[in-house]
């Protein structure tokens, strides 16, 4: 019985390891990484403009211009626990709120990625995105 508690005790703190990880993993990359990761997956980003950060308490954010549409980047600090929450509740409900409207949203890491489901080259950029 001893063993079986231990052996849930330490899941359980894996789990919670990780799930911290997957949430920092890519705190030190900044929105000039993104762009390169994304010219690298041919998604070219013709210009950058930035976005008001204060509504969405966002360290920084900017609509990248992809073709003729724009995509918004938001990045959180993972080291403050409320960008953690926001990061998780994006991860929870697949939505951000930007001043009321309401974005389907994808994390990776400490990015947000909003205002692609319109996108002609969605499949690219959330591919892209994702793996960045």
């Amino acid at each position: 019985m001893k063993i079986k508690i231990i052996q849930v005790f330490v899941l359980s703190l894996a789990v919670v390891l990780l799930s911290g990880c997957a949430i920092s993993r890519n705190n030190d990359r900044s929105f000039w990484d993104v762009i390169q990761h994304f010219e690298k997956n041919g998604i070219h980003v013709e210009s950058v403009n930035p976005l008001d950060t204060r509504q969405v308490k966002a360290v920084r954010a900017y609509a990248f211009t992809i073709g003729e549409r724009q995509v918004g980047v938001y990045k959180y600090d993972s080291n403050d626990q409320k960008h953690k929450e926001k990061l998780r509740r994006v991860d929870e409900t697949g939505v951000f709120y930007v001043v009321g409207i309401r974005f389907k949203a994808i994390r990776n890491g400490s990015f947000i990625l909003i205002d692609f489901e319109k996108h002609p080259q969605k499949a690219a950029i959330v591919n892209a995105f994702q793996t960045f």
